[in-house]
């Protein structure tokens, strides 16, 4: 088999309609799907780089590393399942790329897989990613049923220059004791952490929101529109520990809500630890509904200078 050579821009739709292809499928994914990861691409502005391992014109193995701002790498594998698939060759270079990006300047290496994808599992298992979490996904249309406004007790202030050391403060104590992810939390710098909200999707800094009492910061709401400017997706929700179980939580979602029915939104969206049940049980308090579930592979990287 030839030896993995980098993707070109002009290989990537080839590559991307084997790497998002359905979990233990044998078909690969549809247009639609390639075109839309593509504009998800363009909106985060995160980098990327690709490998590929081409016999005879066929693409026999792949593996797409996206790289955002905040020093972290999220990689795309293919299912073996595919007949175009060389097994051998694609658990080969999952190996190696992983150690290649393992040698990086990052925090983690991490992948996201759907409930029961056991080949992705297996594949990058071999290259060295373990079970961290599942993320749970949940939704609601933006202006039904009726929400209210948050309490006028809570002043809102966006993020800018600024306001940019609170927001950093803010999220740094929303991450004591936790229960999304405890296992980043810690991890990074706080710098890190915010750069890679910035690029879930087009930064608007109108939709980072810090919440204050009688001018305490008591938490923080970051919101990006995604899918076209068509959905609001609740990126982060932070609660600093001595406001919590106070109405903090609930007076940043109704913040979300309302901003989305200002900006004329279909949906409001959101992804929770599904080990944190106190946040679930909120949202749905607020008709969220499930609408799917993500598993979360990591490998943590210790040569990053912090």
């Amino acid at each position: 088999m030839p030896p993995a050579t980098p993707l070109a821009e002009s290989q990537l739709d080839t590559a991307l309609a084997i790497l998002l292809a359905p979990a233990n499928g044998r078909q690969v994914a549809p247009r639609s799907a390639v075109r839309q990861f593509r504009e998800h691409i363009q909106a985060s502005g995160a980098a990327w780089e690709g490998l590929g391992v081409w016999d005879g014109g066929a693409l026999r193995a792949a593996l797409l590393a996206l790289l955002p701002p905040g020093r972290t790498a999220v990689i795309l594998v293919p299912p073996t399942t595919l007949s175009t698939i060389d097994a051998d060759a694609q658990r080969n270079l999952t190996h190696a790329a992983v150690a290649t990006l393992s040698a990086r300047d990052l925090h983690f290496v991490q992948a996201l897989i759907e409930p029961g994808d056991d080949d992705r599992r297996a594949l990058l298992a071999h290259g060295g990613l373990a079970p961290l979490t599942t993320l749970a996904y949940l939704e609601r249309i933006a202006v039904f049923p009726w929400t209210d406004p948050p309490p006028q007790h809570f002043t809102w202030f966006s993020y800018n220059s600024h306001t940019h050391a609170e927001f950093e403060r803010v999220v740094a104590e929303s991450y004591v004791d936790s229960l999304d992810c405890p296992e980043l939390a810690g991890l990074r710098p706080i710098a890190d952490v915010l750069a890679g909200h910035r690029a879930a999707g087009p930064f608007d800094p109108a939709l980072w929101s810090l919440a204050r009492v009688a001018g305490e910061p008591v938490g923080c709401l970051l919101l990006t529109r995604i899918a076209r400017g068509e959905i609001i997706e609740i990126v982060y929700v932070g609660v600093v520990p001595a406001w919590r179980r106070r109405g903090v939580g609930a007076a940043l979602i109704q913040r979300a809500i309302e901003q989305a029915r200002t900006l004329r939104v279909r949906r409001v969206t959101v992804a929770a630890d599904a080990r944190n049940t106190p946040a679930q049980q909120l949202y749905e308090r607020f008709a969220f509904s499930p609408i799917g579930r993500r598993e979360v592979l990591w490998r943590r990287v210790a040569t990053v200078d912090g």
